[in-house]
């Protein structure tokens, strides 16, 4: 039998034009630690796929780590945004334990929010929630439960 998946996110990878912007965006705005830096490194000898990476993580929790690829040869192609109803990856979601002072700290940090701090309920539970984009368009969710 195969085991299932423990309840947690190991990350999430997101293919960026200008790794340098990304990181800067997620280590000096989001807050997260990098935990790997690599530059112009082949994917496998001989390849020719020549990639740049960061990996970071959030703080107090190992898991739900954003690998950022930065793709320099061959390099990617810009992704069509996703609208609010089309199929596909959505957003990535963070949980955080205070949200209006989360919220409040990226406000200071200029970040516009594309929906500001509201309360849900679903099957009985109660979530608070917020969204934002990266420098990359890619939502992000931040919750708090």
């Amino acid at each position: 039998m195969t085991s299932l998946p423990k309840n947690s996110l190991f990350h999430v990878i997101f293919t960026v034009p200008d790794l340098e912007r990304s990181l800067a965006f997620y280590r000096d705005i989001m807050g997260f630690e990098v935990l790997l830096d690599v530059r112009h490194a082949e994917v496998v000898p001989g390849s020719g796929n020549v990639v740049s990476v960061a990996v970071l993580k959030g703080h107090g929790n190992p898991s739900g780590m954003v690998e950022l690829v930065q793709r320099i040869h061959p390099p990617s192609k810009p992704a069509k945004p996703l609208d609010y109803y089309d199929e596909g990856f959505w957003c990535v979601t963070f949980e955080v334990k205070d949200l209006d002072a989360v919220c409040g700290e990226l406000a200071a940090k200029g970040v516009n929010l594309d929906m500001n701090p509201k309360r849900f309920f679903f099957a009985d539970v109660e979530f608070y929630t917020a969204m934002l984009r990266d420098v990359d368009g890619n939502r992000i969710e931040l919750v708090q439960i």
